[in-house]
């Protein structure tokens, strides 16, 4: 594939050359242009013309984008020399005349022929695909090859972002990008998608720490919803929670700057090089490397505190759902670590919550008054709460405790989550 590259570049090369000087010559009125144009019987403005056209040509081939606008410079080009080399024939000229002209034609006919977006020549090669997954154009095949992506690259924003719901805004924020852009010469789009979503995670974990969240939307807690929060519900498992590195370490992770989070991540967990990482980062690669050492000793150096025992854990639950029930926010307040987070699942999102609420004030004033109908319960025996509609168990509230003080709750909707948990409510 390498190789077809190559003699793609080369040929598209001296194709664009040809152009382009053969388009600034006719521009510039030349003496010897306008004594051929004379001699085939043409007008000299038709130089200008033909100038402007073989510019445009020229720069059209060489840009990363407008697939269509190169189609169009790929047959006038062919015609155009073809045509120089039948009217040299015609007119008597010498055979240089005729052979440079039907030379570059070929060139263009092979640089179309191994243009990614279309490979023919590529197809007839031994132990080749005719158009890979990466050199896509159509929508259909885009969208078809990020999906044997999407696995890898939520996972990779999950373990940046801490929040599946946010991971997946991550992930539908790489697919426009990458829907927008002409990846026809990308050798790797797994890697080229993992460096666009890592973008994408810098620049949300930047904007995290200046953003204030809305509460959750009242209906999650107080009213049973309408609909199956499971109707359209995708398929595919997320695997992002299956392997994950566990609530501890998010929690570890959430202290890094976001320069180090990503550094980290991409190089421990994903194996990029600190080359790769490095503009992403916007550093060098020396840079980059010390970013992840430094995120590395910290996670080294920094444990966690042990969750609470279950007796304490039921008492903090118990008296943080009362709290939320009757509207006391300086008890809220005084149950909540000042630096909390809130997160919810994408099927609690659709329901009406907010994807990551940060702050005790902020998830404080999103719990008070509401949590009506929830209920103290066991999730795979840790202690926590549950909020049943119709007898169904639709939303669990999964509580990180520490010393006392709840520093994390995630709101848990995924229908075969919720069955993994294997829920039993308290009395």
């Amino acid at each position: 594939m390498k190789s077809t590259n190559a003699a793609y570049w080369a040929t598209t090369s001296i194709v664009a050359f040809v152009l382009l000087s053969g388009g600034m010559a006719s521009l510039a009125h030349r003496p010897e242009n306008v004594e051929g144009m004379a001699r085939l019987g043409y007008p000299a403005y038709l130089l200008t013309i033909l100038g402007f056209w073989k510019v445009l040509g020229g720069m059209a081939l060489l840009a990363p984008r407008f697939p269509r606008l190169k189609e169009w410079a790929y047959a006038g080009a062919f015609f155009d020399l073809t045509g120089a080399a039948w009217s040299h024939a015609a007119s008597g000229a010498g055979p240089a005349h005729i052979f440079w002209p039907l030379f570059f034609a070929l060139a263009a006919l092979a640089s179309w022929a191994l243009r990614p977006q279309g490979r023919i020549i590529g197809a007839l090669l031994p132990g080749t695909r005719p158009y890979e997954n990466q050199r896509v154009i159509d929508h259909d095949s885009r969208a078809e090859a990020f999906e044997e992506h999407r696995a890898h690259l939520r996972s990779v924003a999950y373990r940046m972002l801490g929040s599946t719901s946010v991971a997946d805004d991550a992930v539908q924020e790489t697919w426009l990008r990458f829907s927008r852009s002409d990846t026809s010469a990308v050798e790797n789009l797994r890697g080229w998608l993992t460096t666009v979503a890592a973008r994408v995670c810098l620049d949300i974990l930047r904007a995290r720490r200046s953003r204030r969240e809305d509460p959750l939307d009242e209906e999650l807690f107080d009213t049973p919803a309408g609909a199956d929060p499971a109707e359209d519900f995708r398929q595919e498992r997320d695997l992002i929670l299956a392997d994950a590195v566990g609530q501890a370490l998010i929690t570890v992770l959430d202290t890094l700057a976001p320069a180090e989070r990503v550094a980290f991540v991409l190089h421990d967990l994903f194996d990029m090089s600190f080359e790769e990482i490095a503009p992403i980062v916007a550093r060098t690669p020396l840079a980059a490397r010390k970013l992840a050492s430094r995120a590395r000793q910290r996670l080294r150096t920094t444990n966690p505190p042990p969750q609470e025992d279950a007796s304490r854990r039921r008492t903090v639950v118990e008296a943080f759902l009362s709290a939320s029930r009757g509207g006391d926010f300086a008890a809220l307040l005084s149950l909540l670590d000042p630096d909390v987070v809130l997160r919810a699942d994408s099927i609690a999102v659709r329901m009406g919550a907010s994807a990551e609420v940060r702050g005790a004030h902020a998830v404080a004033e999103t719990f008070k008054g509401r949590a009506q109908v929830a209920q103290t319960a066991l999730l795979a025996g840790t202690v926590g709460a549950a909020w049943s509609a119709g007898g169904q168990v639709r939303v669990a509230f999964a509580f990180t405790i520490m010393d006392g003080r709840i520093t994390a709750i995630d709101l848990l909707a995924d229908p075969e989550r919720l069955q993994a948990l294997n829920i039993t409510v308290l009395a």
